[in-house]
């Protein structure tokens, strides 16, 4: 409003550009009149958000972004991560070069299960297996726990079937419960399988045995 900008959500990589790493939005008395506006040392006309980066085309032309940088991404000449500390923001924030706006500002974006993480010519890339995303996005997240994806280009994970779990991000499988134990549906650890009818739990061998003679377990 009136070409200030106001940014909430993840903040990992300094992307809301407040000179922290702090998540806003999450908690009481952090939107609104308490959300302040990022320091741009100037007006903003459009706004470029992603993930882990983030984009002003300001009044005059001028172009700033903050947030990751591990690529050059920022086309500040290095790698160095810009709003994660204070001093980044506002006059030192150093201004874009305008003809790489509209690359910044794509009329197309990639779509789901791709993405581009660059400026300039080229096309957009297939997220690897273990990985996803939705469209317009400069990068792919890692499936979650109790999710996989064995396939390149994803839009989304599966959940890891019955009878078996996952308790890592960014997996191509899901890891078997151990035998004559089952899980539900999208299961994390391997705590959540439990012994199979006829079956118990045997705390010293740590599987599941045959009920012994006289017993049964339905």
């Amino acid at each position: 409003e009136g070409g200030s900008v106001k940014c909430w959500g993840y903040n990992w990589e300094g992307q809301l550009g407040y000179g922290d790493q702090r998540l806003r939005g999450d908690g009481g008395s952090e939107m609104g009149v308490f959300l302040p506006a990022v320091d741009l040392d100037g007006t903003a006309l459009e706004i470029f958000g992603s993930y882990r980066r983030t984009c002003a085309l300001l009044a005059g032309g001028a172009l700033k972004c903050w947030g990751y940088n591990e690529n050059g991404q920022l086309r500040q000449e290095d790698t160095a991560v810009r709003g994660d500390n204070a001093g980044q923001m506002g006059a030192n924030l150093l201004a874009v070069s305008v003809s790489v706006a509209t690359c910044i500002f794509p009329t197309t974006a990639c779509g789901a299960g791709s993405f581009k993480n660059h400026t300039g010519p080229g096309e957009c890339i297939p997220c690897g297996v273990g990985n996803f995303s939705t469209s317009g996005r400069d990068d792919c997240l890692p499936c979650s726990a109790r999710t996989y994806s064995n396939l390149s280009g994803s839009a989304s994970c599966l959940s890891c079937p019955e009878e078996t779990f996952q308790d890592a991000a960014g997996s191509v499988a899901c890891r078997a419960c151990p035998a004559n134990s089952l899980s539900a549906k999208g299961s994390v650890t391997i705590s959540n399988c439990w012994c199979a009818a006829g079956f118990a739990y045997d705390s010293g061998a740590g599987t599941c045995s045959p009920c012994s003679a006289g017993t049964y377990k339905a």
